[in-house]
């Protein structure tokens, strides 16, 4: 004969409970264990990652990298004098490309005015005026070379400041201020 249970019922669901709840804490040890997992390989990343950037700071502050530091500091200096330096100089050389006052025509122009005997001492050019000191046989020869100045059409004005007997050789020196046309136009 058969008995009957009439607690099967509730070991049947004594035994779900249990099923679930073994699923229930498996899952949450599962969960647990790779949230645990993900901290620790993230606590791994930074452990490592902070001791390369040790290493990288202690390189970096090593008296070699310093040397090297102030070396390139003291060339980005010169290179940016340097720098500096050729603005300028194209500055200058467009400057006097742009007021060519004494070009070789005119040069030969001044040449062709001077007679044979005169000796020039002394030619300076200050911004608009030309000064010329020599010395001549006789003093019309310096009459002669104002005149060939004048007349050469470079100058606005020709002055003769001085004329002065040298006695110990025997010559006239002469000082003549000229002022440059094209300048004088300007």
């Amino acid at each position: 004969m058969n008995d009957i249970n009439f607690f099967s019922s509730f070991v049947k669901l004594k035994e779900g409970q249990a099923k679930k709840s073994r699923l229930i804490w498996g899952a949450v040890l599962g969960v647990i264990l790779v949230v645990g997992l993900f901290y620790g390989f993230l606590g791994f990343r930074i452990l490592y990652l902070t001791n390369g950037i040790q290493t990288g700071n202690d390189y970096l502050n090593s008296s070699e990298v310093n040397t090297k530091l102030s070396q390139i500091r003291a060339n980005k200096v010169a290179t940016s004098s340097l720098k500096k330096y050729d603005i300028e100089i194209v500055k200058v050389l467009q400057k006097v490309a742009s007021t060519d006052k004494v070009s070789s025509e005119f040069l030969d122009t001044l040449q062709k005015a001077f007679p044979s005997s005169v000796r020039l001492k002394d030619l300076s050019l200050k911004e608009t005026q030309l000064t010329l000191q020599g010395t001549a046989p006789i003093w019309t020869t310096t009459a002669e070379l104002t005149h060939n100045l004048e007349a050469s059409g470079l100058f606005s004005r020709v002055q003769v400041n001085s004329i002065s007997q040298n006695e110990d050789a025997g010559t006239y020196l002469f000082d003549i201020l000229c002022d440059l046309k094209e300048v004088a136009a300007q």
